[in-house]
This record gives structure tokens, sequence and C-alpha cells, in this order.
């Protein structure tokens, strides 16, 4: 009995490597297999704690800042246009509070970067599949020449219709915020691998095979987020060694080749631009702002953007349902006021100072790789509504947790 009790915790240690590392390789592929994942890990956590009588602590900066978040949201629901319809979005609040406290404790008991390969992978095998729909849909001559004539035509861009994007198994907008999640964490290893060549050159490959992903995903939000969390590594990191600072040229470069066709081209017949995003993005930033001026201090209720979008601009939402403002920031003052829009701040502020004080104590690779995913963010919820969608939500609180329980491991390279 008691060297099966000495064995217990062991076992369902083992257990939550298996759970975290089945999430891990789902997390870029499906929603349902990075649930499963986290389903085996809360099971073994749970035998954990009855075997050894122990549980870790899960005392945490972050604890406050997600309780406050979550009292808003409950508030906006309560005094929101409709409370009932509010009531599967607060829900995922508090699935963000509760996955939260699952890799707090997971990654407390087991927060080695043994578990980065099996994420590596999944993020590979992402873009792998994205890149292969798009091929396969052009052909690969195709697609060269349409890229190679990019910067010039807009004939690309309009062949990469919704339907047509890559996408992986997720949509599209979605898949392209999680490529540039993993192409942040891969050219991270290669910088705190500097020392290391084969490891450093392995890296920045997989970089450059989400980076095609994530282009031809077609999502300029998540690719502006992008850059912006490279050029904060090149920032803070001005010593990297010569191929790093290469690969950040050859990025720089590939994002003027995406966006300044996009957003300098003026010409009416060239670009169709009364049909483009431009137009759609304008009527949802609009309607948002004035459900803002009517509900100022807790917003219309969470979720009650789509219910309530036609009533706001009936000319453009008729027949039509957006379940979102395409903007983070207005989509948080529509539905949570401006009490709403300070808890969001509060809380992505403390997420970026805990990151920045691990990072300037450590250098650790976790650390500077959440410290420029969340700086991303910031870049991604101009165009998009990224915290909302669960395939974002979690894995930037898991990193978090990871980079919080896991930046003291001694298997954590640091440069």
């Amino acid at each position: 009995m008691d060297t099966t009790a000495r064995m217990g915790p062991d076992i369902f240690k083992k257990g939550i490597c298996f759970g975290l590392c089945t999430w891990a390789l789902c997390q870029p592929l499906s929603i349902a297999g990075a649930c499963i994942g986290i389903a085996l890990t809360t099971a073994a956590l749970l035998g954990h704690g009855l075997t050894s009588r122990s549980f870790p602590s899960l005392r945490s900066p972050l604890e406050k800042p997600l309780w406050i978040y979550l009292l808003i949201g409950i508030l906006s629901t309560a005094f929101g246009m409709d409370w009932h319809h509010s009531l599967g979005q607060l829900g995922k609040d508090g699935q963000v509070l509760l996955h939260f406290y699952i890799f707090s404790a997971a990654f407390a008991l087991d927060a080695s970067l043994s578990i980065l390969s099996f994420l590596a992978v999944g993020f590979l095998i992402a873009a792998l599949i994205g890149i292969g729909q798009v091929t396969s849909f052009f052909g690969p001559v195709v697609l060269k020449d349409l890229l190679l004539r990019c910067a010039s035509s807009a004939k690309f861009w309009k062949f990469l219709a919704p339907q047509l994007r890559a996408h992986g198994t997720i949509m599209y907008l979605t898949y392209g915020q999680l490529l540039g999640m993993g192409a942040l964490g891969f050219f991270c290893y290669a910088k705190t691998q500097a020392t290391k060549s084969n490891r450093q050159i392995s890296a920045l490959i997989f970089f450059f095979i989400l980076v095609v992903g994530q282009i031809l995903s077609g999502s300029r939000g998540a690719w502006l987020g992008t850059m912006a969390g490279i050029g904060l590594i090149v920032a803070l990191n001005l010593s990297m060694a010569l191929v790093t600072k290469a690969a950040v040229a050859v990025a720089a470069f590939a994002s003027g080749l995406f966006l300044c066709p996009r957003f300098l081209a003026v010409g009416e017949k060239a670009w169709s631009l009364s049909e483009t995003s431009f137009y759609l993005h304008r009527q949802l930033w609009k309607t948002a702002w004035r459900m803002f001026l009517d509900h100022p201090i807790l917003g219309v209720g969470l979720g009650n953007f789509e219910k309530l979008s036609c009533r706001y601009n009936p000319t453009f939402f008729c027949g039509q349902i957006w379940d979102q403002a395409d903007n983070f920031y207005l989509h948080q003052l529509a539905e949570r006021g401006i009490a709403g829009f300070a808890a969001t701040a509060l809380l992505s502020g403390a997420m970026a100072y805990q990151a920045w004080r691990t990072y300037k104590r450590t250098r650790s690779f976790l650390s500077l790789w959440f410290l420029s995913w969340i700086f991303a963010l910031l870049f991604m919820g101009l165009t998009e509504c990224s915290w909302r969608r669960t395939l974002i939500w979690m894995p930037t609180i898991a990193l978090y947790c990871w980079m919080e329980r896991g930046s003291n491991s001694p298997k954590d390279p640091k440069p």
C-alpha cells in the first residue's frame, strides 16, 4: 500500500504531461482535440491531488485582473440589453478563469520544454495543410507566378477569396493568428539557441513555413501583429546573429509586398475599394461606436453586438449576421462599456507587465515568446476580436502560465 501510494503521484504526473502534450499537439488544429487534452490534464491533476494529498499553489498576479474581468462581464450581462443572450458569452469568460487555474496547476507540476516539441509539430502540420490547400487549388506554377506579381497586381488577393484562403482545419482569420503565434515562438527559439546553429537553422526554416501559411491565409491583421512582435524581439536583442537579422529583413520585405498593394493603392477601378473590407470595417466600427455612445458604462451586454447590429445599422446589416466589430477595442466598448474596456486594459497590462518582469529577470525563451505574442495581439486587435476566439485565448492563457511557472526551469534555454 505504501509503495502504491508513493508511486501514485508520479503516475499522475506522467498523466499531466500526457494531457499537456495532447493539448499542445491539437491546439493549432482542433478545438475539440485541445479540450480533450485539457480534460486529460484535469483528470490527472485531480488524481495527483488525491494521492499526494497536496496541490500546487495557484497564487498569481493575474488572478485579480481575471476576476475583475469576469465581474465586469457579469455586470454587463445583468444590465445589458438581453441578458439571456449574453449568458453564452459570459460562460466563455468563466472558462478563461477556469483554464487559467488548470494550466497554472499543470505547469507548476510539469513546466519542461518537452511539451514544446508537440506544439511545434501541431503548428507545422497546420501550416502545411494550409499551404497544401491553396497550392492544390491553383497549382504550384500558377501560385508561384501570382506570388511574384502580387506587389504590382491585385489578382493574387482577388483570387484568395475567403473560401480559397489557407485555413487548415479552422477559420482562416483565426488560422492566420495562430500561425503568427507559432512563428513568433520559432523566431524566439532561434534567438535563444544562437550558440547551436543546427537548432537555429531548423527553427528559422519552420518560421518561414509558418509565415508562408500565414500569408496565404490572407489575414492582414495577423500579419501586422506578427511583424510587430518580431520588431519587439529585434528591439530587445540588437546583438542577434546575422542569420536571424537576415530573416527579419526578408520578413519585413515580404510584409511590404503583402501590405502595400492593399493599403496604399487607391485606384477604384483597380481595387474595387467599395467592395473590399475597408467599407465593411467602416460600417462595423461605426455600429460599435454608436452602441457604446448609447450604453457608455457597461455596454449593450456580452454577445449582443450580433443581436443589435441590425437595429443600429439596418441598411448595412439587413439580412446579415455579424458577431463582432472586427476591432477588439471597439467591440469591448460596445459590449462591455468603459468599465469593460478598463478591465480588459488591466488584464492585458498585467500579462504584459509580468512578461516583461520575467524576461528582465530570466531572459528565458518562454518570457520572450509571451512578451512578443501579447504585443502582437495589440496590433491584431485593430482588425479582429482575437480574444473572443477560444483558439486564441486558450493558448494565450496557457503560454502565460507556462512562462510564469516554468521560467525558472533549468531546461529553459537562456541566451
